[in-house]
């Protein structure tokens, strides 16, 4: 018997669900009062989640036309059975008893932590489709069984974004079989993967805007029910100087939110605009989790710590050539005065007629700058931000470093940090030739924060 269990592929999958099980408080009642498990309802849907929908998942990898998992071949013959309908298949809670398999063609185990996602290829009869040998799953990092085991959601608007993030990934989950479900009626795109010690759910935006981050956070708390912590990664407009100091700000510079400051939510009178700014109207601060770690990487050292691991993680995103986030160069790096209007329509300024003279830049003229990190309130709103004169005012009126456009959907959903690379500053110059860099450097400051942020100890193996 000793030596059957050792050999059992999946073994791992049945002694966490034991283990949750006996550490499951809330299943004698004992567990502290909360939303969650406050009521037999709660515990029940609590203990689902942890451990019944794990064994349940366990028992239907077996059932496949009535022969267990260990006579599958990991080039077996799948009639007629599309990619899709496969992962819902064998996801949890759904049976895999009626499809539609062949008989296998070879002996051994189908492993479900190393098997490859389940990628098709049509043989010469045409009817027919081929499931390839997987390769063995890199890292040390065991992939997670369940949604359940992600904590960490990053929310992105913009393809570039995204991709930024995907290169950053140490794991990439959605590789390996079985594929994560969804719950009905969840539209987002997801990929899911792990960052450092952290696994990592990744949603991609249908398009930009306040209103699409909070369809899109609401979504994805229904399908990953523990996330703990969503950044909101990307781009964004800066002012030039960190309010009340000479400390420059550059494109390519990353802002870290430590408050969202919904700046086009009021009233609009004849001749002005009044934003809603009372306590009921105004967007939370932070929680304390958030503001400690806010407050230790703002410290010497930590915030030493978070620039080198940021320009390392950087020196590799470089690397990816498709991804194009070189540094496009101190040239290209134009701040005009805040009453010096674009006078060239879509054209960039050099083939403009803006004849003005730049502001001289004191860390452009030392050469390629470094990203720095600057914290601080960012502005949040479904408008695009292109007035030299009214980010200013709005600079001194709200102490606010950046202008972006999901921060305030996803702030009252998760427990949230904005993390958004400069890419122009705000003005009627404002253009794209710093998008895939500043993506670049907010996706390398994102992973080099996630650094700091400790996940629960549960999900540390």
């Amino acid at each position: 018997m000793s030596t059957k269990w050792d050999n059992f592929t999946h073994k791992n999958i049945f002694t966490d669900a034991v283990e949750e099980c006996l550490r499951f408080d809330g299943l004698m009642g004992k567990a502290p009062s909360s939303d969650s498990l406050d009521s037999h309802a709660g515990r029940r849907e609590m203990l689902h989640r942890r451990v019944v929908s794990r064994l349940e998942w366990l028992n239907r990898s077996f059932l496949v036309r009535g022969k267990k998992t260990s006579y599958l071949s990991a080039k077996r013959v799948a009639s007629g059975l599309a990619l899709d309908t496969y992962c819902q298949a064998t996801e949890y809670g759904t049976s895999t008893t009626n499809t539609n398999l062949d008989q296998p063609s070879l002996n051994g185990p189908l492993d479900i932590h190393t098997q490859s996602s389940i990628n098709y290829h049509s043989s010469v009869k045409g009817s027919r489709y081929i499931l390839p040998t997987a390769p063995k799953q890199s890292g040390k990092r065991k992939r997670p069984i369940h949604q359940g085991d992600f904590e960490i959601a990053i929310i992105c608007a913009l393809t570039i974004e995204a991709d930024a993030i995907e290169a950053q990934f140490d794991n990439h989950w959605d590789d390996y079989w079985p594929c994560y479900g969804k719950a009905t009626g969840d539209s987002n795109a997801y990929t899911t993967g792990s960052i450092g010690p952290h696994n990592v759910v990744l949603i991609h935006m249908p398009g930009m805007g306040k209103g699409s981050a909070a369809s899109v956070a609401a979504n994805c708390r229904g399908s990953f029910p523990d996330i703990k912590l969503a950044i909101v990664v990307g781009v964004c407009g800066t002012v030039p100087f960190v309010p009340g100091t000479n400390e420059e700000i550059v494109l390519g510079d990353v802002i870290v939110s430590d408050g969202i400051v919904q700046y086009d939510l009021g009233r609009r009178h004849p001749d002005r605009f009044e934003r809603k700014d009372t306590l009921l109207d105004s967007l939370g601060r932070p929680n304390t989790e958030i503001r400690g770690i806010l407050a230790k990487l703002r410290g010497i050292r930590s915030r030493k710590t978070l620039h080198s691991n940021m320009s390392s993680y950087l020196d590799e995103l470089r690397k990816e050539t498709e991804l194009k986030a070189e540094y496009p160069g101190t040239q290209t790096d134009k701040l005009f005065a805040a009453t010096c209007h674009h006078a060239g329509g879509s054209m960039l300024c050099q083939m403009s007629e803006c004849r003005d003279q730049p502001v001289f830049r004191h860390r452009l003229a030392q050469g390629t700058p470094q990203p720095a990190v600057h914290f601080g309130l960012i502005a949040s709103g479904d408008t695009v931000m292109k007035s030299g004169e009214e980010r200013d005012a709005m600079s001194r009126r709200e102490n606010v470093v950046g202008f972006e456009m999901e921060g305030a959907g996803v702030w009252d959903i998760f427990p949230c940090v904005v993390i958004k690379g400069a890419c122009d500053y705000a003005d009627s110059h404002k253009t794209k030739v710093f998008q895939r860099y500043a993506a670049a450097t907010a996706a390398s400051c994102a992973k080099a924060f996630l650094n700091h942020w400790v996940p629960s100890v549960r999900d540390r193996k």
